[in-house]
């Protein structure tokens, strides 16, 4: 835990410099970690440690201009999430991970939040194949990977290169 707190304030520190933003992202990230890692050794998404990393996504969406836009992505994404809870009744993904979705997709914004979630199933799909074909003793279809750790990554990920994710987003678009 130490080591990785330790190589996320060193990369906040290469995106940001030493600032006000660079104590915002890291706490920010931090506890996403927090989340992340407690996800990983228990399988559940840990309230206390995703509203703390909520507060900092509701903070940093106030310091954006689009709201709207960044609102109803985040809402679309966890409610994407939430119906893959609720009609796989649990097996398909949990209910926390609608919530730290949300808190996500908030915390990146329009449209970040979007490659945020290709990149987190891509990661989560590569993941699971290297699971079966090279684990396959330990790991079957039937395993339980938590997705924190993956959505987590995949938000570190898109807002480290965010410069990269705005340049392919006007390509696109």
């Amino acid at each position: 835990m130490e080591l990785l707190a330790g190589f996320l304030a060193l990369m906040v520190y290469f995106k940001t410099g030493v600032s006000f933003w660079w104590f915002f992202y890291f706490t920010a990230l931090d506890a996403l970690l927090l989340v992340a890692l407690y996800d990983l050794r228990a399988k559940i998404i840990d309230r206390h440690f995703l509203y703390v990393f909520g507060v900092f996504a509701l903070v940093g969406f106030f310091l954006r201009k689009n709201l709207a836009g960044d609102l109803a992505s985040s809402f679309f994404i966890a409610m994407v999430f939430y119906l893959m809870w609720r009609f796989s009744g649990g097996r398909w993904m949990g209910r926390g991970d609608a919530d730290l979705a949300f808190f996500s997709a908030l915390f990146l914004g329009w449209p970040q939040n979007l490659f945020m979630i290709f990149l987190a199933f891509w990661l989560g799909g590569i993941l699971g194949a290297y699971l079966l074909v090279f684990k396959s003793g330990r790991w079957g279809l039937k395993s339980e990977i938590p997705f924190g750790p993956i959505l987590a990554l995949a938000v570190f990920l898109i807002w480290y290169f965010s410069g990269f994710s705005a340049a392919f987003y006007g390509i696109i678009f």
